[in-house]
């Protein structure tokens, strides 16, 4: 009774321990209005008193901060705090909230422009995910960014699954935004490694869901459609589409339009539209593919619509770009290949862990089947031992009660004028109780049986009340049997 009061004490004790603590509820509402209204979230969090929470509301808090401010596109610029929130909820029983904490700790970094500590971030978080069978949607999310981040690194190969396995997830779940985006997501992937069919087979899905959720979207599909298109030398088939898409694309996306807007009316021959996209790229705030407005400035088709007092002014310029691009270049190729070693040490220790938990697996399924082995041997063993020691006493009694009508039978005909010397029925059981040893039962029932031979060799008629008993009928049956060979 103490052993088992005591085990329920520490069942009672460690519930707490193992179950999530209840949070300002004021915080757990806060953290239902992030996904449609992040900003509205932060706002909520700025109007309570932080140091009045508890040691794990402000845990809580923290990670709201941090989720709010990623879900608004706010760029993450430091990361302590999520440092701290990660090395808090290690400790969580909760593995999915530590996995979502994980997620957002590469986010963090993701915006910091540490990319293998992202990517090692994501892989961690997945791998949780995988193991405990998480949430669907955190997981989606997580392969959409590994494969966004891989596209980054141009390991276009090993993003390529990633992103197909998270389009199959969103078909599942028929979540058509997502699906818009991370279509497009795979069709930008084959167009950088020139499938330009699947490419363009998989814009077009993309803009086929747009239409339905997205409309503003198109435009952008009709972007990379015409560069598609410029690609594979259908120039007619480009300006159809980037005439358009110049008129509706939005500010983050101009420049990547006006570099392919300026290769498509130079190809085309309209070389006043060229010069004046390409103006527009050397005087853009924004760096991205300036370098492609002076190449097209000082191609050999456009250069003589240049002024030749620029054009000196311009190779300078474009020469000062190009060396810096160079540089630049050469840090990125460094930054991909450091993470493409981190990616590949990552899948190889993955695999070395599977591989280790799969041995021990095999070992603790081998060593448990030989225990069940060896059980079932131990308990056939036994049964067979009590088997033979029910038998050897049943033996024994019958010989015991053929003694008596032997010892009967002699004293009436008067035919001996001894007796043999043998345990009663009762001395046996009461010495086997005592001594239930099967050697020991074969070796008194043996005795038993010589001396009833020796008994036999005396000349006396049998009276017909042995020959007609039940002990005498059960005796001819043994022999007959030999059941008693295997106690010889």
């Amino acid at each position: 009774m103490i052993y088992r009061i005591a085990i329920a004490l520490t069942f009672l004790l460690l519930i707490p321990g193992c179950s999530e603590p209840e949070h300002d509820g004021r915080l757990t509402r806060i953290e239902e209005t992030i996904p449609e209204s992040p900003e509205e979230a932060l706002s909520c969090l700025d109007s309570i008193n932080y140091e009045s929470l508890t040691d794990a509301d402000k845990q809580y808090f923290d990670f709201l901060t941090i989720k709010s401010q990623d879900k608004a596109f706010i760029r993450h610029t430091s990361d302590s705090l999520i440092l701290k929130v990660i090395e808090r909820e290690d400790k969580n029983t909760n593995k999915e909230r530590y996995a979502e904490t994980l997620y957002y700790g590469a986010r963090v970094y993701h915006d910091l422009g540490d990319l293998p500590t992202a990517l090692n971030y994501y892989q961690n978080a997945l791998d949780i995910l995988t193991e405990e069978g998480g949430d669907i949607s955190l997981r989606g999310s997580i392969l959409s960014q590994i494969g966004d981040l891989l596209n980054t690194l141009r390991l276009y190969e090993q993003a390529i699954p990633y992103v197909e396995e998270v389009i199959m997830a969103d078909s599942v779940s028929k979540d058509s935004v997502n699906l818009m985006y991370d279509t497009e997501l795979l069709g930008s992937i084959h167009l950088h490694v020139k499938n330009y069919d699947s490419a363009e087979l998989l814009f077009n899905k993309s803009k086929e869901f747009a239409k339905r959720t997205a409309l503003a979207d198109t435009t952008r599909h009709n972007l990379y459609l015409a560069a598609i298109k410029y690609y594979k030398g259908q120039i007619d088939s480009a300006l159809n589409l980037i005439r358009p898409t110049m008129l509706n694309i939005d500010s983050i996306s101009r420049n990547t339009a006006l570099a392919y807007a300026c290769h498509i009316y130079r190809q085309a021959s309209i070389p006043d539209t060229a010069l004046m996209y390409a103006y527009e790229l050397l005087h853009s705030k924004n760096p991205h593919n300036r370098k492609t407005g002076y190449q097209i400035l000082l191609s050999d088709e456009l250069k003589d619509y240049i002024p030749s007092d620029s054009i000196v002014r311009y190779a300078c310029d474009y020469k000062d770009i190009v060396e810096s691009y160079l540089n630049q270049n050469g840090n990125q190729a460094a930054l991909i290949q450091n993470s493409f070693y981190n990616y590949q040490l990552h899948q190889r220790e993955k695999i070395k862990a599977e591989a280790a938990n799969k041995r021990l697996f095999n070992w603790l399924g081998g060593f448990l089947l030989a225990i069940l082995i060896l059980s079932i041997y131990v308990l056939y063993l036994k049964n067979k031992n009590k088997s033979q020691l029910v038998e050897l006493h049943e033996a024994i009694n019958i010989v015991n009660t053929l003694q008596r009508e032997l010892h009967i039978t002699r004293d009436n005909c008067n035919d001996s004028s001894g007796s043999v010397q043998i345990s009663s029925p009762e001395s046996a059981i009461s010495q086997d109780r005592h001594s239930p040893n099967i050697q020991d039962l074969r070796v008194r029932l043996r005795e038993a049986l010589l001396s009833i031979r020796s008994m036999g060799n005396q000349s006396y008629s049998v009276s017909p009340i042995i020959l007609e008993s039940e002990a005498y009928e059960k005796i001819l049956d043994y022999i007959n049997n030999s059941s008693l060979k295997k106690y010889s």
